[in-house]
Formats: C-alpha cells, structure tokens, sequence
C-alpha cells in the first residue's frame, strides 16, 4: 500500500489507463547483460545503461563495452537517476492497474433461488449416454466491466457490418485457475506452431474407459477450424474438455459460416475475406471428417463474454463421483521426427538380410506410419503421401504374405484414410476393392478388422467406390462378419468390431439401399443393435445410421442429421421399409 500513496486512486479509471503503459516491459528499462528490470542503473562511457552490479562484475573481466564490443576509454559509472526515477514510476503503475483490474473484475455467488434454478437447468441439459449426471457444486457471477465494454464494442461493430449479429449462450470447458483468469483478461486465440499450424494441445479428459479409447483415437489433431475460441452447444461434450469447471459465454456471431468437414488452417483474416465472422460446426457430420456434435469458432476474443463459472463433477448412477484424467499426448508421434528417405529405407527390401529381419524392419516402419498418420495426419500426408516410392511400398506391404506386416501397414492405410478424402481416394487406387473384399474372408480376426475399417473409410463420400464394392460381394461379406459379431452377445459382444462394420454398411445403403433392403438378417440386426439398451452409443449411432439410410434410400433428412442420427427424435418422414415394423422406429 505504501508503493501507491502518490498516486491518487480516487481519480477516474480513464484516466489511470491513459497514464499507465501497457504491461509490456520497455526495453530501456531491461539490463542488456541480465535481461531483467535495472534497480540500480549507472551509464558507461559508452553511453549505454547497464545494472550497477552485473556491469561491476563484467567490468572485472573485460574493459569493452558489453553492446558495441569496443574497447571503454574509461571505466567510470555514473548513477543514471533519471531513468532510474522512470523504471520506479513503471513499477507503480503496473500496481495501480493490477489494483485497477481487481476493482473492475470480481466473482460474486448467486443467490440461493438463482442458484438453485440455473443448477436444475444445467442438470437437466446434460445428456450422456454412459450413466453419467453432471452435479453442479457452484455457480459463481463474473463481473468483468472492460470485458463487458469490448463485446458490447464488438457486437455492435459486427451489427454494423453484418446488418444482424445474433448473440447465443454456449459452453467452454476449462480449469478452475483458467477460468478465474479467463474471468479476469478474456479469451486469448491460439498461436501457430512452428510450421504455421494451430494444434489443439489443450486439456482434454475422460471420465470413463469408453470416453478414454475415443479421445485417444485422435489425439494431437489440428483444431478443427483453425485460429479461433471453441464454444459448444452441448454441455456434455464440454466437460469432455474441462477439468471441474465451466464457463456459460455469451457469444456475438456475426454472419455465421456453416461446416460440414474440418477447415484446419482457419484465421480471422481469411474468415474475414469470405463475409465471415465465426463457424457453426454441423452437429452428425463426423462421417465426413466433421464434428459429432454442434460446435461454435469464433475468431475474435472480444466476440465471447464468459458470463459464469461453473463448478461441477461427474457422477455415475450409484456410485462416487468420478476423476478426470487428462488425455496424454506423450507418446505423440509426430511426423516430422522421421525423413521420407529413413522410412523408404526401413521399407525397402535389402536381399542381404534375412527375410525375418527385413519383415521386422519393414513392419515397425509401417507402425510408425500408423502412428504419424493417427496422431499428425496431415504432415504424415503431406510427408509421406506424397512419394510414389513410398506409396508403392506400402501398398506392397499391404499386399505382403507376413501377416504381421500386412497388419501394419493395412493400419498406416487406415489411419492415414480416417477422414481424408483424398488419401480415402488414394487408399482405393492402390488397394482396390477386389482385394479388401477378399481380406473380409480371412481367417485372421484383425485382418479382417483393418480392411472392414478400409470399407469403412473409403466409402465414406464416394458413390462409385460403393458401386464397386457392391459388385464384388462385400454386403454379403459383411453381413457373415455382424453376425460373427453378433453371436458374441450373451457374453462380451465385440463393440468395436460392430461400430465399424455397421459403420462401412450404412456408407454402402447412402448408394445400395435397395440391395441392402433385401438383406433381411443385416437388418434385424442392426434394429437389435438400436433397441439394446446396454450397447455403446457409438455402436447404437451407426445401426440407426444403416437402417435409416435404407429406409431414406441414402438421402439424409437434416433434421435427423442435426439430431445426430438419433431416431428417437427425428426420423426420415414418409418413407417405407420393406418387412420392416414401422414402430420400431
């Protein structure tokens, strides 16, 4: 308190802020020996400034200026009072604004109706398939008077522009530090790293061992959409990314952009020069390289107040509550650590070796172009993909007699056509549906697994790659592996294998619903799959995706889509399946 009795708080904050610099230090003020702020500065005969003591002891080894390298015609220091008098004034003011800042910016707890009615309609919203219930354990108010200023600021100017700028309520996961200190300073975007990519790298947790696998299927990816602040509309899928804490924001959209895929490279700028200001992420677009559920990216700071802190935890029905854990990125391969001319290395045959040894080598190569592809995919792509050589290899390996390198490398091809149109293209060029189809008759179970998943991806946007697996008998294929599948299920059903198989089937009924409409066994088992109460949601998900593109004949209702396939809200109107109890739906 001492520091600040010069300084008269009592003035108006404007004019504080006129007086107070940013809290960037001033580059005058630091040492050029210790790079920190002088407390004693003294000026050599070389006109420069230095720190009293740091300067003493470079003096004791060199008589040249530390700055110019040039040798000192004398060594005497003279005390620089001036500047000295500046670095104090400095140091106030960053007091006087910290006073300020916690003057303007405060938490306060609701009152116990308000608590009480906002606790039961975030209770209510949260919807999660596992058995979980969000408990909210406090709800604090921000009040944040310059945050307020800018968003009304920027809402206002986007208002202007835009002729409308609609503002929406939605959801940002985070940490209880982070929240408080969004509360305080506001929202900051996301930096690029070194090769110009925004990756999202922050928190991101499960709660339960389901919710662990999905989150580490593709851990490390490029944030969807770029430079921006990711809001939801869904509160379940929030907590996926926070750990105890959530903020409720008020966000200014502006002319809202609408996508169904991923647009990873995103700013502002760019938004910006298309008549954007921010993304709506289409909720059931996750077959396109899009988004499961509905998400917001808005590409200013100031177009998002965060307007409470909540306080929460995850329960299961009957049990105490839950830890989250956070998702590790620490075994994250990263594509860049490896050469293209290293991995053609690994891949290429060498007739000196044993065949074990160049089996071995050429297998641990395509794992960790799995691995890259899993966790880096676009540089993995962009790497990688891009050599025929390479591509040719894999492909042989794929095609390989060692089933443990054909398992490899049909994993890398997986990976690398999770989402990606163009290596899905790719992936078929080379693979060619002729051969996967005939892996689906393979004895080894996880073969089989990475080309039904194969199917899966690379049916996911093309009608002819469709045609032609059709025309080679995968239905049919398919079909034997459900209900391979499905006769696990009086003990421990393959989940995984189901999701993926029902998955490559309601790709193939967008273009073949009516040969798949004569498949009277697929179907029943895929309603089974729908009505099973204990199955996964993700498995549940795919089912009703293959029967209602089979009823729909491959036309997707948007309604039904924007509901995430869930037939219990939206189902395709007037349209008739075959031997099929429209109840059922």
């Amino acid at each position: 308190q001492g520091q600040l009795d010069h300084v008269s708080l009592s003035r108006p904050l404007r004019a504080l802020r006129a007086m107070i610099s940013a809290s960037r230090v001033p580059n005058e003020f630091m040492c050029p020996i210790t790079t920190e702020i002088m407390e004693d500065p003294v000026t050599l005969a070389d006109g420069r400034s230095y720190e009293h003591t740091a300067i003493e002891r470079w003096l004791q080894s060199s008589k040249r200026s530390p700055m110019t390298g040039q040798e000192l015609p004398h060594t005497n220091m003279v005390p620089n009072v001036n500047l000295k008098a500046l670095i104090e004034d400095w140091r106030d003011s960053q007091v006087v604004m910290a006073a300020i800042q916690e003057e303007e910016t405060c938490l306060q707890e609701l009152s116990r109706g308000e608590f009480a009615a906002l606790r039961a309609q975030l209770q209510g919203a949260f919807q999660q398939g596992d058995g979980l219930a969000l408990v909210v354990e406090g709800i604090q108010k921000i009040y944040n008077d310059d945050a307020r200023r800018r968003f009304a600021h920027k809402r206002q100017e986007l208002e202007a522009l835009r002729q409308h700028c609609p503002v929406v309520l939605k959801y940002h996961g985070t940490t209880h530090a982070a929240a408080a200190a969004i509360a305080r300073g506001g929202f900051a975007l996301p930096e690029a790293d070194g090769a110009g990519d925004f990756v999202g790298r922050g928190l991101r947790v499960f709660y339960t061992e389901e919710q662990r696998h999905a989150a580490e299927e593709r851990r490390g990816d490029l944030l969807m959409f770029g430079q921006a602040v990711y809001v939801s509309s869904d509160l379940e899928k929030a907590t996926r990314f926070a750990d105890g804490a959530l903020l409720l924001c008020q966000c200014a959209l502006g002319n809202v952009r609408q996508a169904q895929a991923a647009s990873h490279n995103l700013t502002q700028g760019k938004l910006l020069l298309d008549g954007f200001d921010s993304v709506q992420a289409l909720p059931g677009c996750q077959e396109r390289g899009g988004c499961t559920y509905e998400e917001f990216a808005l590409y200013s700071p100031d177009q998002i107040l965060a307007t409470h802190i909540v306080h929460f935890r995850l329960v299961r029905h009957g049990e105490r509550a839950l830890v989250a854990q956070q998702v590790s990125n620490d075994n994250r391969t990263e594509a860049g650590s490896r050469t293209l001319r290293e991995v053609l290395s690994d891949l290429a045959l060498d007739d000196s070796a044993a065949g074990q040894a160049i089996d071995e080598r050429r297998s641990s190569a395509c794992k960790w172009l799995g691995d890259a592809a899993r966790d880096d995919q676009r540089r993995a792509s962009a790497a990688f993909l891009s050599s025929r050589q390479l591509v040719s290899q894999l492909t042989g390996c794929a095609r390989s007699s060692n089933e443990a390198l054909q398992f490899e490398a049909l994993r890398a091809w997986w990976n690398f056509s999770f989402g990606d149109e163009a290596n899905q293209a790719l992936a078929m060029q080379q693979l060619g549906a002729r051969f996967l189809a005939s892996l689906l008759d393979s004895p080894n179970a996880s073969l089989r697994l990475r080309a039904v998943g194969l199917v899966w991806n690379v049916t996911q946007h093309c009608a002819a790659h469709r045609e032609l697996f059709a025309e080679v008998g995968v239905l049919r294929r398919l079909g034997d592996t459900l209900r391979r599948a499905c006769s696990f299920a009086e003990m421990a059903p393959p989940w995984g294998t189901l999701q993926v198989v029902l998955g490559a089937l309601a790709n193939l009924a967008m273009t073949c619903s009516e040969a798949l409409a004569r498949e009277t066994a697929i179907l029943a088992a895929a309603q089974q799959l729908m009505e099973e109460s204990f199955a996964p949601g993700a498995v549940q998900q795919q089912a009703t995706r293959l029967v209602c593109n089979v009823i729909s004949r491959g036309r997707v209702d948007a309604e039904w889509q924007a509901n995430s396939y869930c037939y219990r809200t939206s189902a395709p109107r007037d349209l008739y399946l075959p031997g099929a109890q429209s109840s059922s739906l």
